[in-house]
């Protein structure tokens, strides 16, 4: 028992160094100010990740179920992430419900666009922290998922994610989660 809440505690304090900026080498999503940050801020919203994401990934190339709500045989079974560095990749997409997105103005000279997935234990879950560090020739991606609310569906789903990261090199994502709940 006391070796299992050690091995806990350890696991707990790597990952508040990452979260907390103790690891320099971690970094953190990018704010942005004036009228990008009202875009992102409200993909902050459910409804906008769950359309916009899965409609860029598409137009990126990745293969998604007919229904990316749910996990399907077909689909991958692992949480996924990609970098985006040039705005061809990433045009005004068409969503689940036929609705137009337009992303932001991003300087991809400066910035990378993070977009991805993870499997949740049931509706309501949340990347409620992220930090990129970029390793010997692929980026770690650290995922803090959390529940919206304590109330939430037992079935897996799919839910998406999106953030900006100062200039990263590669597109090649590994994820490490800490599930928070």
């Amino acid at each position: 028992m006391i070796c299992t809440a050690l091995i806990i505690t350890g696991c707990s304090n790597d990952y508040e160094d990452i979260f907390n900026g103790n690891n320099k080498d971690v970094i953190a999503p990018i704010e942005m100010d004036g009228e990008d940050a009202v875009a992102w801020a409200n993909m902050e919203s459910h409804g906008w990740l769950q359309e916009l994401v899965p409609a860029a990934l598409v137009e990126l190339g990745i293969i998604l179920p007919d229904n990316p709500s749910l996990p399907t045989e077909s689909f991958k079974k692992d949480d996924y992430a990609a970098i985006v560095n040039d705005s061809q990749s990433l045009k005004d997409v068409v969503g689940l419900n036929g609705v137009e997105f337009s992303w932001p103005d991003i300087d991809f000279k400066k910035y990378s666009l993070v977009l991805g997935w993870f499997i949740a234990p049931g509706s309501g879950f949340r990347v409620a922290n992220q930090r990129l560090q970029t390793k010997k020739e692929k980026n770690v991606l650290y995922l803090e998922i959390k529940p919206y609310t304590e109330i939430h569906t037992a079935a897996l789903t799919v839910e998406y994610f999106a953030a900006i990261y100062p200039k990263q090199e590669g597109n090649i994502v590994e994820i490490s989660r800490w599930n928070n709940y």
